[in-house]
């Protein structure tokens, strides 16, 4: 009888936090469970973090960006978030590799874009009379990755400033990631990075054509949210820097499909708990946090709206453990790419938890986290 290949996780731990002072109340506290992954980091020095976090600074002000370029956070502020999240998520990858400058480079160049976004949301910058110019710019953006020839020079557009200098960023990424495939594998391998990309943006036109305000029901607000959390993109950008490929007939099982969509939905709903205050001292209320939306768009008591994600996000960590098994299963062992994918799902999963508890990003306003385990 062969030994197992697959090894099951399992719940283990909780996440306990407490809130104070959110939204006129005392505070807000609760838990929800851990998962246990089978492949994460040992804990890295912050020393060892922030000289990283330096260079990956360095690199953002060669692209055209100063340190107080954005009014919510300063990019060495970023740099230092992209690093942190990269060291937790790329587990297995040497700090100085290809691999980790990559995935570093990506996550700051995501959390800069999504900045850039908003603050043209707030502004009203971008507005449903510049949807061409947006979609020119997206589009733009992914020519750039997938390699194919763009307007030179670029246009100026006084509705999204930071257009160019995202653009040299994105050349920056692009240029690490083809020494990680390889110039001849580039294209390809990094397809299905690209497509799951290209969807996160498809979320924000529709954001700027349509605000996902009160006037759209809880579970329509949910599906965008989901979607313009853009984590699903970031798991296909650390399996493109490991070299995991997925055919398609695994990608389009309804199994794997929910596996994916889990984790994407986790990683939302841990950022809209654990940043509520943050998110809820922002100007009106951030338009993009679902508890915030569920209090102040609809309604709902802050209590019961934090009660009742962390009841969701138990219920489906524990549906994810099932499904992994239920993906196994039709698929079978032998494929070691699948199953390293499978255990990303998970690192991504605890490893969020991991950085809120240690990233200046999320610690203001944030109040006390404690990460526990069972043994």
């Amino acid at each position: 009888m062969s030994l197992s290949k697959y090894k099951p996780t399992r719940l283990n731990g909780h996440v306990e936090f407490i809130i104070p002072d959110v939204l006129g109340t005392t505070g807000v506290s609760g838990m929800y469970r851990r998962i246990a992954p089978t492949n994460q980091r040992p804990v890295v020095p912050l020393s060892q973090i922030e000289s990283l976090a330096a260079k990956l600074t360095s690199w953002a002000e060669q692209c055209g960006f100063k340190n107080d370029h954005f009014e919510r956070f300063p990019i060495h502020t970023l740099s230092l978030t992209a690093t942190q999240f990269a060291v937790v998520w790329l587990p297995d990858a040497p700090f100085e590799s290809k691999k980790m400058e990559f995935f570093s480079r990506f996550l700051l160049w995501t959390w800069v874009l999504d900045d850039a976004m908003e603050e043209s949301w707030r502004d009203g910058r971008m507005q449903t009379k510049n949807i061409a110019t947006l979609q020119y710019i997206h589009e733009t953006f992914f020519n750039i990755i997938r390699k194919v020839e763009i307007d030179e020079p670029l246009p100026y557009f006084p509705e999204y400033p930071d257009f160019a200098t995202l653009c040299n960023c994105t050349k920056g990424m692009v240029a690490s990631a083809e020494e990680v495939a390889g110039k001849e594998n580039y294209v390809q391998a990094i397809e299905p990075f690209a497509s799951t990309l290209e969807f996160f943006t498809k979320s924000c036109e529709w954001f700027t054509v349509s605000r996902v305000d009160k006037r759209y029901s809880l579970r329509t607000f949910h599906r965008w949210r989901v979607l313009n959390t853009g984590a699903d993109s970031v798991l296909e950008a650390s399996a493109f820097a490991d070299g995991i490929q997925i055919p398609q007939n695994i990608r389009r099982n309804p199994a794997f499909m929910r596996m994916v969509n889990i984790m994407v939905t986790n990683v939302q709903l841990v950022n809209d708990v654990l940043g509520v205050k943050k998110d809820f001292n922002y100007k009106d209320g951030d338009p993009d946090n679902e508890i915030v939306f569920r209090v102040l768009r609809k309604g709902d008591p802050i209590d019961v709206a934090i009660a009742e994600t962390c009841r969701i996000m138990d219920e489906e960590l524990s549906d994810l453990i099932l499904i992994k098994q239920a993906v196994v299963d039709q698929f079978g062992e032998e494929d070691e790419m699948l199953l390293r994918y499978l255990d990303k799902v998970d690192t991504f999963i605890d490893g969020q938890n991991q950085v809120y508890v240690e990233n200046v990003r999320y610690e203001c306003d944030r109040g006390f986290v404690r990460l526990t385990r069972e043994e």
